[in-house]
């Protein structure tokens, strides 16, 4: 086809393959074609240019083309008086008799359904193929009912059908025949120049779909829109039509979201477009409705428009509606996916305990957008770890770009405020990190430039806390570790009945266990592949439950003996009674036990029992939790301060250690079984400790040699035999320390009390156990293990009491005085 004649088309997916036809005078073929006009167009068929057949023959094709005729200058009105109202420009069509004219010929552009050819003088054709009429009037179609028909018709074309009216295909012809009259009669009222092709066939593509819209019918089909390029592409595709066919959906886009009367009444601002000032994007600048310039409506558009819809897609698709473009592909174009001719899907993968992050080099021309699909993302867990210690934040970012100022960041349905996003994770393989699209919308189209940028992909293990024990009437603030609030927008909580949840903070009503749940809401909103919706779509939250907690009454939050007790392992109470019996003694050990807790603990002591928090790394684990906290104790040279922080554990108040001796499913946090015990010493006198200072640290007691483990913990099942601990099948493991030390920080002192935290490290060995019943017994157990060298880590706060009175306490084999309060 000549560009320099024809200039406008419009794909046809309907026109039907026609047979030549020669001008002759026999067989009921005459040598002229004929006319039929309303008020507001004529619609001629000569048949020395296209070998129309005469309305006079009485014949099917005939009556076909001349109701075909009919029905166009019936389409031409109604569709010209719409382009009127909404406030285009008057139309250059060249005229018969004062009306608009309309040509029926063999379409001289192969695959088009109708053309406007511009003349001299401004003038312009308007041109649709013969061949639509086999269409309109099929054969093959469902004969619809009289009521359809005549919906859109007027009175007078309905006479003038008369009984042909019911072979009308009336989806074809308001469908099709329908959206591309409309379509070409904008193209005659428009006079851009060549390189606002794209442009042109944009807007004559949105108009000629509103119309369908308007009217109940779906929109015409889409073409690959190659948002990747210049939005001003003036490119043709492979049969030579302008990829400007694939923009149309945004502007319709615009116009439902701003209100435009009929979605496309916003762009009769564009007026002819025949300024030489004004390029085609800056139409898409200076005429757009308020706050729908292109840099903000682009960047808008890519985030609605949140959808893949890749090469192959398959129909059904039911997209009659304007909330997405009909996906109808063309087997000539070669794009990836619909909206981009080539998608970036990097193959990301990382363990889930360490930071760190991946940049992506991307590159994006003005007026345009890189997308990348990060569904190849990997984050490598410890299948051994509960979920709340699974916890990923993701951070996507765009760095290094010459001009950030010109770049938007869109994440799924989002635009993202700055060049920053994240959100929160869980770690569990393999999984689709998002969608992203970094447009490129500078602040004025004088200032376009192409340019380069990094994007950083990242993912940071985080923590989140909650307090282990809450007292009735009580307010407590869940604790985000390593991230804010605000980089973890898709994160609420759920919690139980007996407490009141407002955001993080906690406020306790009744005594009992307390479930808190993370409720981590999907980052990804897209729909999934080959879906016919591109809103948001529900995929389900991800409900992760923190770490286990308790509400208790007034003052029941202290490590007392009610703690003690309560995890104490019941077949080690069981145990002594059990030796007890053996001796012939008539009283319960199991019960004198429980009534020495308290004075073991400390509790004659009025000012009661402290607390703290203490984190554990070790053995390739991360451990931690809410601990005990010993009064302020010494050495009985007094030169020194020792602090003691463990969990619950009765032998540990006895001065020993028995890591079987508790049974908990994950006592203030700690996993489940586990035992910790951490003593510590600091070289200066308890009444010479002050606030600010830092001191150096070393164990105290038996464990600084190593007999007293610092953590221990096992799973499995006790069987009724005495010793307990070697009756028991399943997997125990014990970290003894060897040599450790670090310093210890005051933070505040004041007369009862001191508060602050420590950081000790160094090395230890790692037992691990594997308990078994021998094959073949029912009583005879066996160990097998390991002993492997472990780097250790142990870092935590505490607020100590400082007592009145002294007393003498139990811990790692060593007897401690307590510090007197007011001491020199």
């Amino acid at each position: 086809m000549s560009a320099r004649r024809i200039i406008f088309a419009t794909i046809a997916v309907f026109v039907a393959a026609t047979a030549s036809a020669q001008d002759r005078t026999g067989g009921g073929l005459l040598e002229t074609g004929f006319t039929v006009a309303n008020e507001a167009f004529a619609v001629r068929c000569n048949s020395a240019i296209a070998g129309c057949l005469s309305a006079d023959q009485d014949t099917l094709d005939a009556r076909q083309l001349e109701g075909y005729a009919h029905l166009v200058a019936d389409m031409a009105k109604r569709a010209d008086a719409w382009l009127t109202s909404l406030g285009f420009p008057t139309s250059d069509i060249e005229r018969l008799d004062g009306r608009g004219l309309i040509r029926l010929e063999t379409s001289a552009i192969s695959g088009a359904a109708g053309y406007v050819t511009a003349h001299g003088g401004g003038i312009k054709s308007l041109t649709l193929p013969v061949g639509n009429a086999k269409k309109v009037f099929s054969k093959d179609s469902v004969l619809p009912t009289r009521n359809n028909v005549f919906l859109e018709l007027d009175a007078q074309t309905r006479e003038r059908l008369g009984d042909l009216a019911y072979d009308i295909n009336r989806f074809y012809f308001g469908h099709e025949a329908g959206g591309t009259i409309a379509h070409e009669l904008l193209h005659t009222r428009i006079d851009p120049s060549f390189d606002k092709l794209w442009l042109n066939e944009a807007m004559s593509r949105a108009v000629g779909n509103a119309w369908n819209i308007k009217r109940g019918f779906p929109k015409k089909g889409a073409h690959a829109m190659r948002l990747d390029k210049p939005f001003y592409d003036n490119s043709m595709d492979a049969r030579g039509f302008s990829y400007g066919y694939g923009k149309y959906h945004f502007l319709l886009t615009v116009g439902l979201s701003t209100g435009s009367p009929d979605w496309v009444g916003y762009l009769s601002k564009f007026d002819k477009m025949t300024n030489p000032e004004m390029s085609g994007m800056d139409y898409l600048y200076d005429r757009m409705p308020p706050g729908w310039a292109f840099p903000e409506a682009f960047p808008k558009y890519l985030a609605g428009m949140n959808i893949l819809v890749p090469r192959g897609a398959k129909v059904p698709f039911k997209w009659s509606s304007l909330k997405a473009p009909d996906p109808t592909w063309r087997q000539f174009e070669t794009e990836q996916d619909m909206m981009f001719t080539e998608i970036a899907t990097p193959e990301i993968r990382q363990g889930a305990s360490v930071s760190d992050h991946h940049d992506i080099r991307g590159s994006v021309p003005a007026f345009a957008a890189d997308a990348t699909l990060l569904d190849r993302t990997t984050l490598d867990f410890d299948r051994r770890l509960a979920e709340h210690d699974r916890l990923v934040l993701a951070r996507i970012s765009v760095e290094r770009a010459p001009q950030p100022e010109h770049l938007r960041l869109i994440f799924e349905h989002e635009v993202i405020d700055g060049l920053k996003h994240s959100y929160l994770t869980l770690a569990d393989g393999t999984f689709d990190a998002g969608y992203v699209r970094v447009a490129n919308v500078p602040p004025t189209p004088d200032d376009a430039t192409s340019f380069g940028y990094i994007l950083r992909v990242g993912f940071e293990p985080v923590e989140i806390e909650i307090p282990t024990c809450i007292e009735v009437g009580r307010t407590a603030a869940i604790d985000l570790v390593g991230f804010a609030e605000d980089e973890a927008e898709n994160l609420y909580f759920l919690a139980s009945d007996n407490v009141e949840i407002s955001g993080k903070t906690i406020t306790a009503r009744v005594p009992g266990p307390l479930t808190v749940t993370a409720v981590i809401e999907a980052h990804k909103t897209r729909p999934p592949t080959g879906s016919d919706d591109p809103r948001r779509h529900a995929w389900p939250a991800r409900e992760v439950a923190l770490a286990p907690s308790r509400v208790a009454s007034v003052g029941g939050c202290s490590c007392n003996a009610e703690d003690v007790l309560s995890i104490a392992n019941p077949r080690m109470m069981g145990a002594v009674d059990q030796i007890s019996r053996a001796f012939d003694d008539e009283d319960s050990t199991s019960d004198a036990i429980a009534a020495l807790v308290p004075a073991m603990m400390g509790a004659e002591l009025p000012e009661g029992h402290s607390t703290g928090h203490m984190s554990i790394v070790a053995g390739g684990r991360s451990m931690h939790g809410e601990v005990c906290a010993d009064p302020l104790t010494t050495r009985n040279g007094r030169d020194t301060s020792i602090l003691s922080l463990y969990t619950p554990s009765v032998p540990t108040l006895m001065g020993s250690f028995d890591g079987f001796a508790v049974a908990h499913e994950g006592w203030g946090g700690w996993p489940p079984n586990a035992t910790a015990t951490l003593h510590l010493e600091l070289p200066v006198a308890p009444q010479n400790l002050e606030a600010g200072r830092t001191y150096p640290t070393k164990l105290a007691g038996l464990q600084r040699v190593g007999w007293f483990p610092i953590f221990s913990a096992y799973e499995g099942d006790f069987h009724d035999f005495i010793p307990y601990q070697e009756a028991f099948t399943g997997r125990s493991e014990t970290i003894f320390p060897q040599v450790i030390a670090g310093t210890v920080t005051i933070t505040e002192v004041t007369e009862g009390r001191i508060e602050g935290h420590f950081l000790v490290a160094g090395t230890g060995l790692q037992h691990d156990v594997h308990h078994s019943l021998r094959s073949g017994t029912e009583d005879t157990f066996e160990q097998e293990g390991t002993e492997t060298g472990t780097p250790v880590r142990a870092a935590g706060e505490f607020a100590i009491a400082i007592p009145t009175r002294s007393t003498r306490l139990l811990r790692a084999g060593d007897f401690f005085p307590t510090a007197r309060r007011g001491q020199e």
